[in-house]
């Protein structure tokens, strides 16, 4: 079993981040802007009128005229941070492993500048869990459920890519050894996998391709196309939940929308022998 957990964003782990997106942790990003500064000025003379107990002279007076130019200002931000985006290009919607042109995206900084001249950094964030990859260990699987926390918006196809990654065999040159998924032909074997959502997919970074429900769409066609059987769980889910995750489902028996913790408890204990029926007749 592998867990990964989705926000705003996907913690891709400090141990897995760089061979997600060829970048390291800390990392420094810049950001320019023009600015006008006083390059220096001259004494002229200035004449203007002026009121003096309630008359107006015409005076004259040397008075100090500045000259203004413009120059670059370039900042920096250095960052440590192992939140993803999306893949982008033509592997967005693939298991292929990452690499050049088909990393995936990782989250950014950006730079602004007031009206005032002010500098501020914004920083793209996620809930800092990282995925755990396939392991049989029931105390790591217990103790990452016990770490779960809920935090941010829902980038619901983050989490489905992330979910699908922890079971594609092309990704065995990012997850360590004794992780390795089998491959989808792998003799008596049966992949499958569990979608668990309780709000709706509200958050994404590429537009190119849809918002977070379209894109989902497209990753959940993709994943059941490797024949993989796909489980949902909406759990007390708004209804636009509710419909992403019906759609991803393998069939109606594999989409469940618990209200309560009993009812989520009977959910997964139908998926547990479900997943172990599955089994049994590969």
């Amino acid at each position: 079993i592998g867990m990964a957990s989705y926000s705003s964003m996907v913690d891709a782990g400090e141990d897995y981040f760089f061979k997600a997106t060829g970048q390291l942790p800390i990392r420094t990003y810049t950001f320019s802007y023009d600015e006008t500064y006083e390059s220096g000025g001259d004494w002229e003379e200035v004449c203007k009128w002026k009121k003096k107990r309630g008359r107006w002279y015409w005076t004259c007076d040397d008075e100090w005229v500045p000259n203004y130019a413009t120059r670059t200002v370039t900042e920096t931000k250095t960052i440590n941070n192992t939140c993803v985006k999306e893949r982008v290009g033509d592997e967005q919607f693939t298991d292929e492993d990452p690499g050049p042109f088909q990393w995936i995206e990782a989250a950014e900084a950006y730079g602004s500048v007031n009206w005032r001249g002010d500098v501020s950094w914004y920083t793209e964030s996620c809930n800092p869990i990282g995925p755990l990859p396939m392991t049989s260990n029931r105390d790591k699987l217990f103790d990452y459920i016990d770490g779960l926390n809920a935090s941010g918006g829902t980038a619901g196809h983050l989490g489905i890519a992330w979910g699908w990654y922890l079971i594609a065999p092309d990704w065995d040159v990012v997850w360590p050894a004794g992780s390795d998924p089998y491959p989808y032909d792998e003799p008596d074997s049966a992949k499958a996998m569990i979608i668990m959502t309780d709000g709706e997919f509200n958050q994404e970074y590429d537009t190119s391709n849809g918002d977070s429900f379209d894109q989902a769409e497209t990753m959940c066609d993709a994943i059941k196309d490797q024949g993989i059987k796909v489980y949902t769980v909406a759990f007390q889910a708004p209804p636009s939940g509710q419909a992403i995750l019906n759609y991803c489902a393998s069939g109606d028996d594999f989409a469940f929308t618990p209200e309560s913790s009993e009812e989520l408890t009977e959910a997964y204990t139908k998926i547990a022998q479900s997943i172990s029926d599955l089994r049994i007749r590969y």
